[in-house]
């Protein structure tokens, strides 16, 4: 949702070529806005798989208890053997040792290792080594150091090894052979009765950080960290002398407890984790290293503007229950009252709860959320002004599309934000055959317009569009926007999440933006003329889809998604989980139907050329930071099995987020396989 009040920021910035583009663009920001915190719920990562039976872990030191307070982000397996176990009971662990998998998953493992090598690995874990030695818990952690100003952030992973001794040193062993190889040196130090080893790795070129690894077995537990001091807290942390753990802060405390209140599923986790979203924010961007302008600096800008009272995320993961596969619950905590620009993050509950006629059987995923955009939209003036560097921008610009004698004299707080109403749906699918085209996606934001009026608002602003067309279909006139293609590059910079040492680019060498769409089409489309004023502002990727929706509607038949049998299964989960209460948003995925263009398209190695963005985004995180974008597939997938031989294990999902008075609470969910 943040990013969202940036890209607001770039529409209204006053090096526009000119205010009627900007109203188109505005149109698109504003479709952005309300889907962007929907639209990550239905992207659910696949996980490849190991199998190894569960074992009794002792209990030992858990990682808030020896983590600073200066902890940023955690993620931690409470039991691994137990996780394990537990996954491999999903239909995503069956997937994963699935016999029709094996010849691909042993093909790839070496390329696989080798590109997350490249992308920083410096603690020199490989997964199975993690598997291999932990007897309970396994947690990786970024604490930030805001005095380094060359490396402002320190990572850390604990592992319970007990029982496990002849392993461990084994791995550790493997660990000293492999950084002697590349020429580290080391050394032994003692702490607190513990000896740590540290090892130093010569400097790359480019490089302006030393690059050090440290380890340390402290009773049954693995410390393994990239400074000194780190280690050496932990240390002090595990021996009952830390002066301030992380478990003892107040907003960790605050957040814990609030979790606790909302969560759904069975008090046991899985997977737990803590966020700090500002302070965890600050150290991906110092890991990203790269250069930041005096007047683009969003983060910045974000924390001056009061986002830092969007104060913690907290939540926990839960595999292999009788009715989900996985569950997920968090609390998205805040710190009322909230400054003017953060109240842009008005999500009343109050989203629809019909599924509108016009959405198809055919549909993959399905949103509904509320946004009140009426009073939102205002609200992000002070953040525009200050990401332009100019206090008033954000004012003469929106009084330049109203009164530019050669713009569209659109006047948006009396002819576009009255007619909207807070309710928005989203709805995607894949067309076959198969291509990378084959994604598409809708956005609906109801409209409460009874004289028709935001038609002609629209009008207006896409005749002055120059790479807008028009087409009339049934009496609707739709706007088709068609432009050259652009390269995806700019928005998704791969980040090594702690592990790198990426020296940054200078400016110059550094690409300008591209935009993120290059066809689309639009409408104001009303039910009909017996109810005027129910109708939507529709947004999609492609044209087509707002034809087949007018289609459907004209049927006047209930829903047909509504009647798909997996669908009724998590709609009434979802009602389960909201007990009573009204939700902010709800979702619907199904996760086959979701996942079958990337699958299929990565069994033809043209994964890279997809325009979805989970397809851009994998590519970037398996390309080493200095190699040239090429529209070659890294990792193969010609040894897959065909989508309807896995499709079976591919189990519908949902999520429902319910809006209070210090935060969002969220609940997302795969469903279990049904008995029988």
């Amino acid at each position: 949702m943040l990013l969202t009040t940036t890209e607001t920021a770039k529409i209204v910035h006053p090096h526009t070529q000119a205010n009627c583009k900007t109203m188109s663009q505005f149109f698109i920001a504003l479709s952005a806005v309300c889907v962007l915190s929907g639209f990550l719920i239905a992207q659910e990562p696949a996980v490849p798989n190991v199998a190894k039976p569960a074992a009794a872990a002792k209990q030992l030191v858990s990682a808030p208890d020896l983590l600073p307070q200066t902890t940023q982000g955690y993620l931690r397996i409470v039991n691994l053997p137990l996780f394990v176990k537990r996954w491999n009971g999903t239909q995503f662990g069956l997937l994963g040792n699935d016999s029709r998998l094996k010849e691909f998953w042993e093909e790839q493992r070496v390329e696989i290792e080798k590109r997350f090598s490249n992308a920083g690995w410096q603690l020199n874990f490989h997964a199975e080594d993690i598997y291999n030695v932990a007897s309970g818990q396994a947690a990786i952690a970024w604490i930030a150091k805001p005095q380094d100003a060359q490396k402002p952030y320190t990572v850390a992973l604990i592992l319970d090894v007990a029982g496990n001794v002849v392993g461990t040193q084994k791995l550790l062993d493997r660990i000293d052979k492999e950084l002697k190889d590349r020429k580290a040196t080391s050394q032994d130090l003692e702490y607190q009765g513990v000896k740590i080893t540290q090892y130093t790795l010569p400097r790359g070129a480019g490089e302006i950080v030393v690059r050090e690894s440290l380890y340390a077995l402290v009773g049954d537990q693995l410390f393994a960290a990239d400074e000194l001091v780190t280690i050496q807290g932990m240390i002090n942390a595990s021996q009952g002398k830390a002066e301030a753990s992380l478990s003892k802060l107040p907003l960790y405390i605050a957040s814990t407890a609030r979790l606790s209140e909302n969560q759904q599923a069975a008090n046991e986790s899985d997977v737990e984790y803590f966020v700090q979203p500002t302070g965890l924010a600050k150290i991906l961007r110092a890991i990203g290293g790269k250069p930041i302008a005096a007047q683009t600096d969003a983060l910045k800008v974000l924390e001056n503007q009061g986002f830092a009272k969007v104060t913690a995320a907290r939540g926990r993961v839960h595999f292999g229950s009788d009715e989900f596969d996985v569950f997920h619950d968090s609390f998205i905590l805040t710190d009322p009252p909230l400054p003017r620009p953060v109240q842009v993050l008005d999500f009343p509950n109050v989203a629809g709860e019909k599924i509108p006629t016009w959405i198809g059987s055919d549909a993959s995923t399905f949103l509904s959320m509320a946004w009140n955009a009426k009073d939102a939209f205002w609200k992000v003036d002070t953040i525009v002004d200050e990401m332009a560097g100019q206090k008033g921008v954000f004012e003469s610009v929106i009084d330049g599309i109203k009164n530019d004698p050669v713009g569209p004299q659109i006047d948006i707080k009396t002819q576009v934000l009255p007619f909207l109403t807070p309710e928005i749906y989203s709805v995607g699918d894949t067309v076959d055959p198969i291509t990378t085209e084959s994604r598409r996606s809708l956005i609906a934001i109801r409209v409460n317009d009874p004289n028709g009026r935001l038609a002609s608002v629209l009008e207006r602003a896409m005749t002055n569009e120059p790479d807008a067309k028009p087409e009339d279909f049934k009496n609707i006139r739709i706007w088709k926007v068609s432009r050259s293609e652009n390269e995806d590059d700019a928005a998704f910079e791969s980040d090594d999440f702690g592990f790198g040492n990426k020296a940054v680019k200078p400016p110059s060498q550094v690409e300008e933006e591209k935009p993120l769409l290059s066809n689309w089409a639009i409408t104001v489309y009303h039910h009909s003329t017996q109810n005027p004023a129910d109708g939507f502002l529709i947004f999609a990727s492609h044209a087509d889809m707002i034809k087949e929706a007018i289609d459907r509607n004209l049927l006047k038949k209930d829903s047909e998604f509504a009647s798909e049998k997996d669908v009724k299964r998590v709609i009434d989960a979802i009602g389960k989980l909201n007990k009573g209460n009204n939700p902010c948003l709800w979702q619907v995925s199904r996760t086959d139907r979701a996942f079958k263009m990337q699958y299929e398209l990565f069994r033809q190695d043209k994964l890279p050329q997809s325009k979805s963005m989970i397809a851009t985004i994998l590519d970037r995180l398996l390309r080493p930071k200095d190699e040239v974008k090429q529209t070659d597939q890294k990792v193969k997938g010609d040894k897959l099995p065909t989508f309807e031989t896995i499709q079976e294990f591919l189990m519908p999902g949902g999520a429902r987020a319910h809006s209070v008075v210090d935060g969002w609470s969220f609940s997302g969910f795969i469903l279990a396989k049904p008995k029988g």
